[in-house]
């Protein structure tokens, strides 16, 4: 299910404050309305100040929420330890900053955000927390990959508690916070704050037709606009603030999912920064798709793919990343992604035994290597012994579910088999995960379809991948072209 429609048709959160409207409100019916939602936003903010200032120098707290009373423990390091070992232990201590158990909030001061204190993503933390207990709909989308990394946008649980930290603290910090961290993808970050602004708009509302009935005056609103974020974004960019740009380009999508400027200047900030390409690659897509007749849009789009290109032409020298890989192995040789490394560069000039030794090393120091299985899996596929590239792909996604590029490499194997069914299946799963621009995973879908001699939908997917002046596409743009489509 989509997730506008989920939005439209699902209970609206209780920590909202809807009232159930009727024409026979009164006004002192309206009057302890307002009383009632004024408690709620108090009550809020004073349990998320309660809890951060505990967590200083207690172990345990208690405090009050709408909904009954929540333990906030802050040790569940302990409890890490006691239930993981080894490796799984490490990583569980790093990368879980809190946990939400029945009306119990487990919170770990071990990890780097903890240790550092850094009150703002703290608060984050805990509101977030708190955000999921507080979400008291029955019917919720639960989408889980490995170790909750990388959100997807139809993850309806995270949205909301998200969207409720949002609500209640610096949306600002929220975007620094959520695009630093490796959980988030971008359009997840973009779907919680359609929802916070959604809830913050819907208060508005309610609240300016309660005031109405209770005979008070409306209050001023002093609300920006998607406009006033974006000439704030282009004002950062202007003095090289490329991050703070970013933040603000946002804070604009938020309020309008369909404006294209925002997009489009978000893919500029980001493609300045070179931290994102594929972030920004994503936004240009979306800018050219809601307007499509700007040449503008086209043009820095171009470029910035050009850029990339030659960026990948020149991390192509196979010989020095064999030299590089020599060099490594001596210094340290057991680090597996040292051997990845010098696999890539024997897989690149097609000598596929060396490579697929290399992976195999790899993997014997690391057996959850996703890397070694994907990139051996493509090294199979070289060798045309497509049964075992199907095996390493499948072991590449169960290593990492939401790696789309495990899906892409298994759906060439199948599509060389001659199983292009189960081709276009994994086609489905990694244009789901990513975003809706991997040329890659087009173009693979193209050649199932032509193979299945499915040509209009196999036209589609080309067209999807020539946004992208993506040469595979290219070629099958001129094949499919001789055939009339």
């Amino acid at each position: 299910m989509k997730m506008k429609s989920i939005i439209i048709t699902a209970v609206l959160l209780a920590f909202m404050v809807v009232p159930m409207w009727a024409q026979s409100m009164t006004k002192q019916q309206a009057l302890d309305e307002i009383a009632r939602i004024e408690r709620f936003n108090a009550q809020v903010d004073t349990m998320l100040r309660q809890a951060w200032e505990a967590g200083r120098t207690q172990r345990e707290t208690v405090i009050d929420t709408p909904y009954g009373k929540v333990t906030i423990k802050y040790n569940l390091a302990e409890k890490i330890n006691s239930e993981y070992t080894g490796a799984e232990r490490d990583n569980e201590l790093k990368d879980t900053y809190g946990r939400m158990d029945g009306n119990e909030l487990q919170l770990n001061p071990v990890t780097r955000v903890f240790k550092e204190k850094d009150q703002e993503e703290i608060k984050w933390i805990i509101t977030h927390e708190l955000g999921h207990y507080m979400d008291r709909r029955p019917n919720r989308v639960v989408l889980k990959g490995n170790n909750n990394m990388y959100r997807s946008h139809e993850d309806i649980t995270e949205i909301e508690a998200d969207a409720f930290a949002m609500r209640h603290l610096d949306k600002f910090s929220g975007i620094g916070f959520m695009s630093g961290s490796r959980y988030y993808m971008n359009e997840f970050i973009d779907a919680v704050f359609k929802r916070a602004f959604e809830i913050e708009r819907e208060e508005r509302e309610n609240l300016a037709r309660l005031r109405n009935i209770a005979g008070l005056p409306p209050q001023p609103q002093y609300t920006s606009t998607a406009q006033s974020y974006i000439e704030s974004g282009k004002a950062a960019y202007d003095r090289k603030e490329y991050g703070k740009a970013d933040r603000y380009f946002t804070l604009a999508i938020g309020i309008d999912q369909n404006n294209a400027e925002a997009y489009y200047r978000r893919a500029e900030s980001r493609t300045a920064q070179y931290v994102s390409s594929a972030g920004g690659f994503a936004d240009y897509y979306k800018a050219i798709k809601l307007d499509p007749n700007n040449n503008t849009y086209k043009e820095a789009h171009r470029v910035a793919r050009e850029k990339q290109q030659a960026a990948d032409q020149a991390d192509n020298d196979y010989d020095k990343k064999i030299a590089y890989g020599n060099a490594a192995i001596r210094r340290d040789p057991n680090v597996a992604y040292n051997f990845i490394d010098r696999g890539r560069g024997y897989l690149g000039r097609k000598e596929y035994d060396k490579a697929i030794a290399d992976f195999t090393e790899a993997l014997r120091l690391n057996p959850n290597s996703t890397s070694g299985y994907g990139e051996r899996a493509k090294a199979y596929i070289g060798k045309e012994e497509y049964d075992k590239a199907i095996l390493d792909s499948t072991e590449a996604i169960r290593c990492e579910p939401n790696w789309s590029g495990g899906y892409i490499t298994r759906a060439q194997a199948y599509i060389a088999k001659g199983d292009y069914d189960k081709a276009i299946a994994d086609c489905n799963k990694a244009i789901r995960l990513i975003r809706p621009n991997y040329a890659d995973a087009y173009t693979t879908r193209a050649k199932a379809y032509i193979g299945k001699r499915n040509y209009k939908e196999a036209r589609a997917d080309v067209d999807e991948a020539l946004l992208f002046s993506h040469q595979p596409a290219k070629d099958l743009d001129a094949e499919l072209k001789k055939m009339g489509y």
